[in-house]
């Protein structure tokens, strides 16, 4: 989503970000201070992530509630939503259940920071132990995770339809930009249309 409204005139966002909720409207404009080509550009912003000072009968509690299939570790963070760490599932159900994840995480964590370019991330160390890595930002807060295949396919994507010369590189972009108009604006007219028919 955000890497589309990247493409829109300011006027435009401003538009469009009249039919959102004020909720997505900060989360769509806090992603977009990272540069496009770049790690934080990328990433999937829905992260399992959890309290240092959670139980682990709280974290068990809490992972039973997502609704989302949960992945191999799950992210610790502070009172701040930095980064302190990561723990096993597997290890996490195992545990006592009165100790807090603070005591069983690993605190040494391999993250990437979300000001990364994009040509340089395939050269981090840490996928050669993780398939998804944490993605941070400058204040080491965290802010999603990126997946080892999303960089390739990224990465691929670039490669093969890079433009001959600078006019193909034009012509390409114009026509993804409009398209990307109407079908935002073919949205915002159907959620107008939905909200009309709720109030007659």
């Amino acid at each position: 989503v955000v890497r589309v409204y990247r493409l829109l005139p300011v006027t435009v966002r401003d538009e469009i970000f009249s039919h959102l909720s004020e909720r997505n409207h900060k989360r769509i404009r806090r992603y977009l201070k990272f540069p496009a080509a770049s790690a934080g550009a990328l990433l999937d912003p829905n992260v399992d992530m959890l309290p240092m000072e959670l139980s682990v009968s709280g974290a068990v509690r809490a992972i039973e509630r997502y609704k989302s299939p949960v992945g191999c570790d799950t992210y610790v963070i502070d009172g701040a939503q930095r980064l302190v760490g990561m723990v096993d599932v597997g290890k996490l159900l195992k545990a006592n259940h009165s100790l807090r994840l603070k005591d069983i995480m690993v605190r040494k964590t391999r993250s990437i920071s979300a000001y990364a370019k994009v040509d340089t991330l395939l050269k981090h160390t840490g996928w050669s132990l993780y398939r998804s890595l944490p993605v941070v930002d400058r204040d080491n807060t965290l802010v999603g995770t990126l997946a080892y295949l999303r960089v390739k396919d990224s990465l691929g994507i670039i490669e093969e339809t890079a433009p001959p010369d600078a006019m193909a590189s034009l012509l390409s972009f114009a026509g993804l930009y409009w398209l990307t108009v109407a079908q935002l604006i073919d949205s915002v007219f159907t959620i107008a249309g939905v909200k009309k028919g709720e109030s007659s």
